[in-house]
């Protein structure tokens, strides 16, 4: 089963017409490496960062007719809610 980061990587590497993530980095030139792991980190910290808010926000307290919303601040900073794909 591959993990939501190969399936970044490979789909990052399509991008670039490439049918996957070695053969992609494989013919990058070294200098250019480290630019495209920090673009592969920035995707994957973002559908971390979007799943964690979804798991805390499970915890949200609406109040009365749904004028407003409330997530509990420590539901947002608990371990338990930080998701790792």
């Amino acid at each position: 089963m591959k993990t939501k980061l190969e399936e970044i990587k490979n789909e990052y590497a399509q991008l670039f017409r490439y049918n996957n993530w070695t053969d992609f980095i494989n013919d990058q030139p070294n200098y250019c490496v480290e630019h495209h792991m920090n673009k592969i980190c920035e995707i994957y910290a973002k559908e971390c960062s979007q799943a964690s808010l979804e798991e805390a926000s499970k915890n949200a307290c609406i109040e009365p007719k749904g004028m407003m919303t409330r997530v509990d601040k420590e539901s947002i900073t608990d371990p338990d809610n930080i998701i790792l794909l």
